[in-house]
This record gives C-alpha cells, sequence and structure tokens, in this order.
C-alpha cells in the first residue's frame, strides 16, 4: 500500500517478485485461482474486402502512433505495397499516407503507413499524432484502400 493507478504492476508484483526471490514459496504469494476461470480475450481480426482492409487499432502508443491488427504474415494478401500512397479513412476522415519505411520517407506533418517493430502494421504522422488526425483508439476501425 498504497497501490499507484500509474505503476499498478510495479506496486503488486515487485514486491511478490522480492519475496519469491528471497525463498518464498510461490503458494505464499497469494491466493490460489481456479484456472478454468480466466478468460483469454478475443483478439480482433481484420477483414480483406475487395479492394480494401478494415482494420482495427489494437493500441494507441504515447506519441499518437496506432498499431494497426494486420500483422507481417498478412500483407500480401492486402494489396497494400511499400512506397505506394494509401487512403486511410477512420472516425469519419480520410486522409492520404505513404506506406513506407521510415518517418524520414514523408513531410512532417504527413500520415505514414509502416511496419512498426513487431512487425504489424502502424499509422502515425512525421511529427505528430495519427490519433489526433484521425481520432484514433484501442478498437477503432481503419479503413485501408490502395489509392
Amino acid at each position: 500500500e498504497p497501490v499507484s493507478a500509474t505503476f499498478h504492476g510495479r506496486d503488486v508484483f515487485a514486491p511478490v517478485a522480492a519475496h519469491l526471490a528471497a525463498g518464498a514459496k510461490l503458494e505464499d504469494a497469494g491466493e490460489a485461482i481456479d484456472p478454468a476461470t480466466l478468460v483469454a480475450p478475443e483478439a480482433s481480426e481484420p477483414r480483406l474486402e475487395e479492394g480494401r482492409v478494415v482494420a482495427h487499432v489494437v493500441y494507441v502508443d504515447r506519441y499518437g502512433n496506432a498499431a494497426l491488427d494486420i500483422e507481417h504474415e498478412r500483407m500480401p494478401e492486402t494489396g497494400l505495397r511499400l512506397g505506394r500512397r494509401v487512403w486511410v479513412a477512420a472516425s469519419g476522415v480520410t486522409l492520404d499516407a505513404v506506406y513506407s519505411l521510415t518517418f524520414g520517407d514523408v513531410a512532417p506533418g504527413q500520415l505514414i503507413l509502416y511496419e512498426d517493430s513487431y512487425r504489424s502494421l502502424s499509422l502515425a504522422v512525421n511529427r505528430g499524432s495519427a490519433a489526433e488526425v484521425l481520432d484514433l483508439a484501442a478498437g477503432v476501425e481503419v479503413t485501408l484502400r490502395p489509392a
């Protein structure tokens, strides 16, 4: 106590880890949980439609970059091509972007579609926030269409 709202994981798990590292028994770390009561969250899946991809925002980072649920392995199916323009529609806004490798490939303020460090597609604005420009949050649908 107290448990912080912003560092909840640290405040709950660090003391348990310290006790375990000091030799405490795992069964003394807390109340047992019946594994049958655990529920796995459902992951969203992009939809490949005629001439477009309907993806979902998985998360938005502190810079306003939005990770989408299109993983690297699915890229060949999308029709999106590196170096080409893409129409991006979300929250009633449609903008053009460039599917590119780096932020430096587009002008400041321009929307970019890129493969992030997790090898998933993400949206960003060079020196800006894609989340603000397109009103993005986790779960929001994003339609991508080759220009």
